[in-house]
C-alpha cells in the first residue's frame, strides 16, 4: 500500500519541506554542509530521502550546521570608540576620560611630559 506521500523528494520540495529556499539547499549541497541526497550518475536529477532530511534536522537543533555544539552568539562589532580605546590600550596608551587615566583629556604615552600650550 503506497503512502500519501513521497520517501524521495526533488530540491525543490525539499526545500519546501525543511523550509528554506531552493538556492539555499543547494549551496549546502555545493559545500557539502546540507543533507544527505541520492546523485544518479550522467545526469542532473539529485534526490532527498524525507527521512535523512528529518535526522539532518533533529542533529541541527542539538548541533551547529558543522557538527559542533553552539557557540555563544557574539553580539557585533564593537563601537568605533571601544575599537580605538582597545587599540590605544594595545599599544600603550592612555585613554582619556576613563578609569585608566581619570582627569587627562588625550591620550599620551606613559612617562610623556604633559604638552605646554
Amino acid at each position: 500500500m503506497p503512502s500519501s506521500s513521497p520517501r524521495y523528494l526533488t530540491t525543490s520540495a525539499a526545500a519546501e519541506h525543511l523550509g528554506v529556499s531552493c538556492s539555499t539547499l543547494s549551496h549546502a549541497r555545493g559545500k557539502e554542509k546540507g543533507p544527505p541526497f541520492s546523485h544518479w550518475p550522467c545526469s542532473s536529477i539529485v534526490r532527498y530521502d524525507v527521512h535523512d532530511l528529518d535526522a539532518w534536522m533533529a542533529k541541527l537543533k542539538t548541533l551547529g550546521s558543522d557538527g559542533a555544539p553552539p557557540r555563544k552568539r557574539r553580539r557585533g562589532a564593537p563601537s568605533k570608540a571601544e575599537a580605538v580605546a582597545r587599540r590605544l590600550r594595545q599599544n600603550g596608551l592612555t585613554v582619556g576620560g576613563t578609569s585608566e587615566a581619570p582627569g587627562k583629556s588625550k591620550a599620551r604615552r606613559p612617562g610623556q611630559p604633559k604638552a605646554r600650550c
